[in-house]
């Protein structure tokens, strides 16, 4: 059943193309692959995934020939979430469609497919090439001329592209997809040959010469350069104050970086007492500071470089990732100084635990992204029991003690003419009556009329910002698609609630093409719901602390809408518990107020950030109403029975212990 389509995300390693992910597709067809290649094009070359791509890439080449066998599944977790997340999630377009992983180096013989597969080459983050390997139009020309009853591939006379792009008129409605498609490179048939080719020889190249800085010419100006800074790195009597005078020369900061770079890796970078200058010297003023290359280097003398380029106000971001000689300490004194540091990468650093994180997140406020291999591998693991979601959600891996916000209660209600036949709104015609709804009464059982679920991400780095445009990003695919959150059961819906976060930017109202780990509490927990052949969702209604908040979703569904149907109604609340005894209540409040007071409970908020958000979401949000404190005590008290009943159901044996 469906029509099963794989996307491939290959890279050339050594002088072979191999692959690094593989995702299958249940229902990918016609213009679908146009529209997923591009989205993955997007991102895998949007400049704030490329360094963690890069550092995966470089992982890869470091592998020898008998690691491409190996049965590990996500061995490159960054790449493979970017894929998932691509091909299944698209807010701005009300796209989310369920995918399954599979094993990095599954082949074609492997997998089930009857509507072909798209193969992207990411060898060069900076220029991404994706596959079909002809143009949208001939594609289209192809696919849509296979339903028509005379169609013979062994006598197709428009094999040749240009005759197709001259003769096939593209529907107006596909004109634009056409146009973004011809606008990606196509994977040339060599590279295609040489992926599928399984007797090609690794050779002995390493990871530096696909970083290699593109040789030119030098001029007479470059070399005296080059021989300056070579007596400066390799002289220790060297007298630093004509280095400094050479920094006045135009270019020279940059040409003073490239070679540092370029020493770096070839390992050739000497261990001098000037050093330290020179690095000072390189990257003075530069936002960004990639010591990744460094590898050569003592811990001290890391250490010692990045603790003096971070006392700079203009460094934003800071890659230490492959940096094995850096311990947990080394990292906290590293980070201990009063800096403006946003981004921080320690992709393939196993040395550095998720408990390290934690810490280094809640002493620096000013941290927005933190990209870690196990972060990204963590949501991908391929063990789901319900007993080991019930122990994390109250005791996760990695808690977020910036983000008072600890989970989303969301509730879908079918509305049909059943609802109107029932009754179950109150005299206003707006409220839901929850207390005498099949919320508390069904008890977790199946009923496809209304679910209630709650989407942990106490385990998620998120900021308020993060939380806003994920936040955003669920509510404008939900209200667009009929499809991201099915009124079957939750699952689908966690789905989309993980995506939308995987996929929130930092910065307010950016694009989406940002991608980031999973939540891992959430995502695993909807892989679970689904597996299962059951629709109850796998997570206890919420025990908040004071001080602690949930948002609360409803969500009036009509799946059988069509265009001149009253679109989706969606109202929101947050809410806090009004003390540490768990029946005295509530606190509720609209999203507006909880931004107004952002600043109380949310370490690192300024006034400015804060009047920002609220702005961002009056005008992206404004279909959005607010729930009324008599309907959120209503419904969360119906929500916990509902969810008690489904607990004591779990005892008698519904298989919530099931293993992939």
């Amino acid at each position: 059943m469906g029509q099963r389509h794989q996307l491939f995300v290959i890279a050339k390693i050594r002088n072979r193309f191999r692959t690094l992910a593989v995702v299958h597709h249940q229902w990918l067809y016609e213009v679908g692959p146009l529209e997923r290649c591009i989205r993955l094009t997007q991102i895998f070359q949007a400049e704030s995934n490329r360094s963690a791509i890069e550092q995966e890439l470089r992982a890869a080449r470091e592998k020898d020939g008998g690691f491409w066998a190996t049965k590990e599944s996500q061995p490159f977790p960054c790449i493979a979430t970017c894929l998932l997340v691509g091909s299944s999630f698209d807010p701005d377009k009300g796209y989310q469609r369920r995918v399954h992983l599979l094993a990095f180096n599954t082949t074609l013989d492997q997998i089930d497919n009857n509507d072909g597969i798209t193969i992207i080459d990411i060898s060069d983050p900076f220029n991404v090439n994706g596959l079909k390997p002809q143009s949208a139009s001939a594609y289209l020309w192809r696919y849509l001329k296979h339903d028509e009853d005379d169609y013979n591939d062994e006598d197709d006379e428009w094999s040749d592209d240009s005759k197709i792009q001259e003769s096939y008129v593209i529907p107006p409605d596909l004109e634009w997809r056409v146009q973004q498609f011809d606008s990606v490179d196509l994977i040339s048939p060599e590279t295609l040959r040489n992926w599928l080719n399984s007797t090609s020889e690794d050779n002995d190249g390493s990871w530096q010469e696909h970083r290699q800085l593109r040789a030119s010419k030098q001029s007479l100006r470059d070399q005296a350069m080059d021989q300056l800074i070579n007596t400066a790195l390799n002289d220790p009597s060297y007298d630093l104050s004509a280095l400094e005078e050479a920094q006045q020369l135009p270019g020279f900061a940059a040409h003073l970086r490239t070679k540092m770079l370029s020493l770096g890796q070839a390992n050739e970078l000497p261990s001098t007492p000037n050093l330290v200058h020179c690095f000072e010297m390189a990257f003075n003023g530069e936002q960004f500071i990639d010591l990744s290359p460094f590898s050569n280097m003592t811990t001290e003398q890391l250490v010692d470089v990045a603790s003096k380029l971070l006392r700079s106000d203009t460094v934003k971001a800071l890659n230490l990732s492959h940096l094995r000689q850096i311990s947990e300490h080394d990292l906290m004194d590293i980070l201990c100084i009063e800096c403006h540091l946003e981004t921080l990468y320690v992709m393939e650093m196993s040395q550095i635990s998720l408990t390290c994180l934690t810490q280094l997140w809640s002493q620096n406020p000013a941290l927005k992204d933190i990209y870690h291999t196990e972060l990204f591998r963590l949501p991908l693991t391929e063990e789901y029991r319900y007993s080991d979601l019930m122990s994390m959600v109250q005791s996760p891996s990695i808690t977020n003690i910036r983000n008072p916000v600890k989970n989303i209660m969301f509730v879908r209600v079918l509305v049909n003419g059943s609802m109107k036949e029932l009754k179950l709104r109150k005299a206003d015609g707006v409220t839901i009556d929850w207390q005498r709804s099949k919320l508390a009464g069904t008890g977790g059982k199946y009923d496809n009329s209304m679910f209630f679920s709650v989407f942990p991400i106490n385990d998620t780095l998120l900021t308020p910002t993060k939380l806003i445009n994920g936040l955003a990003n669920f509510l404008h695919c939900a209200s667009t698609d009929r499809t991201s959150c099915s009124y079957h059961d939750a699952s689908p819906s966690g789905f989309t609630m993980a995506k939308s976060f995987a996929s929130a930017s930092s910065c307010i109202g950016d694009s989406s093409t940002t991608i980031g780990p999973l939540p891992g509490l959430l995502f695993r927990a909807a892989s679970t719901a689904a597996r299962v052949s059951t629709p109850l969702w796998p997570v206890p209604f919420p025990e908040l602390k004071v001080g602690e908040f949930s948002i609360v979703i409803v969500n009036e569904h009509n799946p059988y809408s069509v265009d001149e149907s009253p679109p989706d109604i969606f109202r929101i609340a947050v809410v806090s518990p009004k003390s540490a005894h768990r029946g005295e209540g509530y606190h509720v409040q609209s999203m507006e107020t909880y931004l107004e007071n952002l600043t109380n409970h949310s370490p690192g908020m300024k006034s400015q950030d804060v009047v920002d958000l609220l702005r961002y979401w009056k005008e992206q949000m404004g279909f959005v109403g607010s729930c009324r404190k008599e309907e959120i005590d209503e419904l969360l008290l119906a929500a916990e029975k509902n969810l008690e009943r489904a607990r004591r159901d779990l005892d008698w044996g519904l298989p919530w212990d099931y293993v992939r």
